[in-house]
């Protein structure tokens, strides 16, 4: 019966809420500009739940409505914007064949990630992008120029970080340390 004009939140930090209101990727995209940085991060004592249901005529705004009530609570401002930021850039090695499978034509498109492990189907370079994003914790731009879809599996080790460089070598790309502007969501006091 909510459909298109609800938004529920259970146990979540502000900064979570704030990635919800904007449809931003969570954590590592993330600025904190504000003098209070514990009210933004997760703990027991300020785990937020939130709860908006709209009428249906206004359901496309919801967002917009929770983020302008999450400024109002918190007394900050939030934007997406554009900023020179330190990243990992995803990028072919010079003069290295790229080793990776190109999709049939009718496999199915289909991702799985586990802790240590991307296995994907049909899929583009920006879905191994993204993993290694959220394995290292810093922003991976894609830089290879790959524009089909992919079958690839490859896995990371946390207690290892240099096997990621490896696995990566081994089908012709590397990551580098870079700066780039890039989309961030910004939130800063008032």
């Amino acid at each position: 019966p909510y459909t298109g004009r609800r938004i529920l939140a259970t146990n979540l930090a502000a900064r979570a809420l704030f990635e919800i209101a904007h449809q931003f990727p969570p954590r590592v995209r993330t600025i904190l500009e504000v003098s209070d940085l514990s009210k933004f991060e997760w703990n027991k004592k300020n785990a937020i739940c939130f709860d908006l249901i709209v009428p249906e005529k206004i359901g496309g705004q919801r967002f917009d409505i929770m983020k302008q009530q999450l400024e109002i609570y918190f007394d900050c401002q939030s934007a997406v914007e554009e900023r020179v930021r330190p990243v990992k850039v995803l990028q072919r090695i010079k003069g290295s064949e790229i080793l990776i499978a190109e999709s049939k034509k009718s496999t199915v498109p289909n991702s799985n990630e586990t802790r240590n492990l991307l296995s994907m189907k049909a899929s583009s370079i920006d879905k191994l992008a993204e993993f290694l994003e959220n394995q290292i914790h810093l922003p991976v731009v894609n830089e290879t120029n790959l524009a089909g879809l992919y079958d690839l599996e490859i896995t990371y080790f946390n207690e290892n970080t240099r096997k990621i460089h490896e696995e990566l070598n081994k089908i012709g790309l590397e990551i580098i340390d870079e700066e780039r502007v890039i989309k961030v969501l910004a939130i800063k006091d008032k």
